[in-house]
C-alpha cells in the first residue's frame, strides 16, 4: 500500500531535517568569525538550489533520456522527474543542495560569498542532477543495473568529490600548516551545535529513505530500514570514536560525530538489501575510515575543516562498492557473483570522473574571474565582517589559537 499524501508529508519534513542538521554540524565546526558567513552560505545555497532545480535541475534529472546522460524534457516544472506527487520533487531538492552543501564544507573559511555560491549554484543546478538521472532517472548507469537507493555515490560521493577538488583548487587556509607540514589546529568554535545537527541528521535520514523507498514502490521495507539506519549511526559513531581513541589516546568529539554521519553514508545505497549485520559492518567501516582519511589528509595538507572528504567521499565510495560486496542477493559474499559489484564500481568512476572534471572547470573559473579566495587580511579578520558586515557573536572577545 502506498503512503498517504500526509504521511509523504511527514517524511518531507524529516528530511527537511537533515539539512538542517548538516547546516548545523558544519557551523560548529567554523570559526567564530566565520560561523554567520557559513549559515548564509547555507541557506542560500538551497534556496539557490530550489530555484535551479525548478528551472533546469528537475528537467536533467529525470526528464526524457537523452542517451541516457541526461534529461531533455520538464524544464521549469515541479513534477518533471517522473517521481510523481511534488513532496518527491521537493526531497529532490533537499538531496541536491545537501551534496552542494557538502562541497562547501571542503572549502569553508577561505572564500568570498558571491563566487563560492555561483559555484555552489552551479553545481546543483546543472552537475548532480546529471549523477542523479544517471542512478534514478532511467540513465546509463540505471539501465545496466547500478543501484544506489539512498544517494551514496549519486549525492554522497558526488559531494564529496566536489569538496577535494575545490580545497584542492583554492588552497589551505592561511596558516594552516607551518614550513614543515605540521598542521596548525584551527578547532571548531561550537561542538554541542555539531552536536544537535549529528542528532537531527540521524532523524532526517530516517525521512530520506523513507521518501525513496515510497518513490521506488518499496514501502514494504520500512520498517527494516528505519532500524538499519539507526544501527548504521550507531556503529559508524562507535567506528571512529574507538579508533581515535586507541591512535591519540582521546576519544576525540569530532571524529565521532563525523563517523556517525559516514555510518549513515556507508550503508545509504544499500538499504533496503541488507540485513542488521550486514549495516552495522558496513557502517563501522565508514566510521573507520573518517579517521583513518583525515590522519592521511592533514598529511598531505590537505585542508578539509568539516571533514566531509572521508565522511562522504570515501564513505560513498565504501557505499557504493559495499552494494556489490554485501548486497542480499547479488552481492559477492553471498553467492551473488561480480556483476554488480562490476557496475557499481564502473558507476562510481565515472561519477568520480564527471564531477572531479566539472568541479574544477567552475572553480578555476571563479578563482581566476570571480576573485574566490579571499584575502589573508578578510580571512584573518572574518568572512562574517569582510563579506556580510555582520558578527554571529557580537561583542564576544575572541581568543586567535597560535
Amino acid at each position: 500500500m502506498s503512503p498517504s499524501d500526509s504521511t509523504l508529508l511527514l517524511y518531507v519534513v524529516l528530511a527537511q531535517l537533515l539539512y538542517i542538521g548538516y547546516t548545523l554540524l558544519l557551523t560548529g565546526y567554523a570559526r567564530t568569525k566565520h560561523a554567520a558567513n557559513l549559515l548564509m552560505t547555507a541557506l542560500v545555497t538551497y534556496w539557490l538550489a530550489a530555484i535551479l532545480y525548478w528551472a533546469v535541475g528537475s528537467g536533467l534529472s529525470g526528464g526524457a533520456s537523452l542517451g541516457g546522460w541526461f534529461g531533455g524534457t520538464g524544464f521549469f516544472s515541479a513534477d518533471s522527474s517522473g517521481t510523481g506527487p511534488v513532496l518527491h520533487w521537493w526531497s529532490r531538492i533537499t538531496l541536491t543542495a545537501l551534496a552542494a552543501c557538502v562541497a562547501m564544507g571542503g572549502a569553508m573559511g577561505r572564500t568570498r560569498f558571491a563566487p563560492i555560491i555561483v559555484s555552489l549554484a552551479l553545481l546543483a543546478g546543472f552537475v548532480f542532477p546529471v549523477t542523479q538521472h544517471w542512478t534514478w532517472g532511467n540513465g546509463w548507469l540505471e539501465e545496466q543495473g547500478f543501484l544506489d537507493l539512498g544517494g551514496a555515490a549519486t549525492l554522497h560521493l558526488a559531494g564529496g568529490v566536489a569538496a577535494l577538488m575545490a580545497t584542492l583548487l583554492i588552497k589551505p587556509r592561511y596558516g594552516r600548516y607551518m614550513k614543515d607540514g605540521t598542521p596548525t589546529p584551527f578547532p571548531g568554535h561550537n561542538l554541542p551545535l555539531s552536536g544537535l545537527g549529528v542528532g537531527l541528521i540521524g532523524v532526517g535520514w530516517i525521512g530520506v529513505h523513507l521518501l525513496r523507498l515510497a518513490e521506488t514502490g518499496q514501502s514494504d521495507a520500512m520498517a527494516a530500514v528505519v532500524r538499519t539506519t539507526l544501527l548504521a549511526q550507531s556503529a559508524g559513531a562507535l567506528g571512529a570514536m574507538f579508533l581515535a581513541w586507541g591512535r591519540f589516546g582521546k576519544p576525540d568529539v569530532t571524529f565521532t560525530f563525523n563517523g556517525s554521519v559516514a555510518g549513515l553514508v556507508s550503508v545509504a545505497g544499500i538499504v533496503p538489501h541488507v540485513g542488521e549485520v550486514g549495516s552495522v559492518v558496513i557502517a563501522a567501516i565508514g566510521g573507520l575510515s573518517v579517521v583513518a582519511f583525515s590522519t592521511l589528509l592533514d598529511r598531505w595538507k590537505v585542508d578539509d575543516p568539516g571533514g566531509v572528504i572521508p565522511m562522504h567521499g570515501i564513505a560513498g565510495l565504501w557505499g557504493a562498492i559495499a552494494v556489490g560486496l554485501l548486497h542480499s542477493e547479488r552481492g559477492v559474499f553471498v553467492g551473488g557473483g561480480f556483476g554488480l559489484l562490476a557496475i557499481q564500481l564502473v558507476g562510481s568512476l565515472a561519477i568520480i570522473a564527471f564531477v572531479a572534471v566539472a568541479t574544477a572547470a567552475v572553480t578555476g573559473l571563479m578563482l581566476r574571474y570571480g576573485k574566490m579566495r579571499a584575502h589573508p587580511e578578510e580571512e584573518y579578520v572574518g568572512l562574517d565582517v569582510t563579506q556580510h558586515a555582520n558578527e554571529a557573536y557580537a561583542d564576544f572577545q575572541r581568543v586567535e589559537f597560535k
